[in-house]
């Protein structure tokens, strides 16, 4: 595949050796003599997809000829049959009919455009890394599929062709993390039959993880990106967890009476990609962004746990690392838990339950690891501050880390200079704290005065 920006910078060809657009006049439009190319590029709902159990990626068959109907110029070169067949359009309208110009003894076709400067009237430039992003997701989404970029009006060229598929687009991903295990990516693909619908799924997914904490899945259905996943994504989440906890159980990690591993704790570091294809895919919106076809939850769990078991069976280590990763992660988050009835106990009791809720949440953050700044409107933030001894005490009490607390302005200078700067203001010194160590009070407060104002 080729995709080319001409040297004006505006004109752009798309072109593949697939097995070209047919040419023949359409059986229901023979007395227009419409052909099936025509068809396909100035008729919405045209595409193949509605005729045959495809997994395609779009819905309503409209990109094509939408591309074509806010064009001013469009041209379509089809090798076919051996011969090459020529069609143009203007604004979706033809211009010429679909002629054989030649004889060819290759296959594919070729779309050359040009937007419309009615409708663009600002001035017409490609992004060139968008471009290039979707290119390369797109050939390691289509394993030993080679697309070629070349911009002749920047001399930008790239040539993207990835053998291992959506494990060299983890690889990818992982590429400037550090701690990966396994060494190279877990991998499988397979296809499931649906029972019911008696459609053909197919799942590809690899995945790696890292020393981060941060998790990165990402979720595609018939190449495209559901940022919001979808059932794809929880066909994936409900067999990964259900796997891992019943090693943990038989290899006597978890104890009889210990509670499950969650999902995010096992999941935690995880760099991992899931591909399906779907015929006649339902997405939750046009945009796509999430996969609510049923049968692909069921499908990704049935490919998946005959996957992973077999390499977990063939690499115990693997799993055994995965495991202690989890419960280390588990005993970590039970260990930041607070008691809201016991921690309400250092509250003023003047408070509402709501402010007693939010400030609960507010320590449950504040002590969380990968927490490093509560985000909060500035309206909630005048109820922290009276009771920041409060806070304060209980965490000194439970042994929890102190940290700064977010939006909390703080004066390095006397209290006349705060007042000067903040206007009407009341101060709270920390320095009297009862039970708050020098060192502490040093690492908290950092010799400040915090200022609070009031309405």
């Amino acid at each position: 595949m080729n995709v080319t920006v001409e040297e004006d910078g505006e004109t752009v060809t798309v072109s593949d050796n697939g097995r070209g657009i047919p040419v023949t006049v359409h059986s229901e439009y023979q007395d227009e003599g419409i052909t099936q190319l025509e068809l396909a590029l100035t008729k919405l709902h045209a595409g193949g997809k509605f005729t045959h159990d495809t997994a395609t990626g779009g819905l309503h068959g409209v990109g094509v000829s939408c591309v074509n109907a806010v064009s001013d110029y469009m041209k379509a070169t089809i090798h076919r049959d051996g011969g090459i067949y020529e069609q143009s359009f203007s604004q979706g309208i033809p211009t010429s009919k679909t002629l054989k110009v030649g004889d060819s003894k290759l296959h594919g076709t070729s779309i050359t455009f040009h937007p419309d400067k009615e409708i663009f009237t600002d001035t017409i430039k490609y992004d060139e890394e968008i471009i290039v992003s979707k290119l390369r997701e797109s050939a390691m989404l289509n394993g030993g599929l080679n697309i070629k970029f070349h911009n002749k009006s920047t001399g930008r060229k790239e040539n993207f062709i990835y053998q291992s598929g959506i494990a060299d687009y983890v690889k990818f991903l992982s590429s400037n993390k550090t701690g990966l295990y396994p060494s190279e990516p877990i991998s499988a693909s397979g296809t499931y039959k649906h029972a019911s619908t008696g459609k053909t799924i197919e799942v590809q997914f690899a995945m790696q993880y890292g020393e981060d904490d941060n998790e990165t899945v990402k979720t595609f259905a018939n190449n495209i990106h559901n940022p919001d996943g979808g059932t794809h994504l929880s066909g994936f989440k409900t067999c990964l967890t259900r796997i891992i906890n019943q090693y943990a159980r038989s290899s006597g990690a978890l104890k009889e009476k210990s509670s499950n591993l969650s999902g995010d704790d096992i999941r935690e570091g995880i760099i991992c990609v899931i591909s399906v294809r779907v015929p006649q895919p339902q997405f939750e919106s046009q945009t796509k962004v999430k996969l609510v076809s049923p049968e692909a939850e069921t499908a990704v769990n049935s490919v998946l746990s005959e996957s992973l078991t077999d390499f977990f069976d063939k690499n115990p280590s693997v799993i055994s690392q995965i495991v202690k990763r989890a419960m280390t992660a588990q005993e970590a988050r039970e260990a930041a838990k607070i008691s809201q009835e016991e921690f309400n106990k250092y509250l003023p009791d003047e408070l509402t339950q709501d402010e007693q809720d939010l400030i609960y949440d507010y320590v449950q953050s504040v002590i969380k690891e990968d927490i490093q700044q509560l985000e909060l409107p500035a309206s909630t933030e005048n109820i922290f501050l009276p009771y920041v001894k409060s806070l304060t005490k209980y965490m000194i009490d439970n042994g929890l880390e102190i940290q700064p607390l977010p939006k909390v302005k703080f004066i390095d200078d006397d209290a006349a200079n705060a007042d000067d700067f903040f206007g009407k203001t009341a101060y709270y010194v920390f320095s009297d704290i009862e039970g708050l160590s020098k060192d502490l009070y040093r690492d908290f407060v950092k010799k400040a005065y915090v200022a609070f104002v009031r309405d």
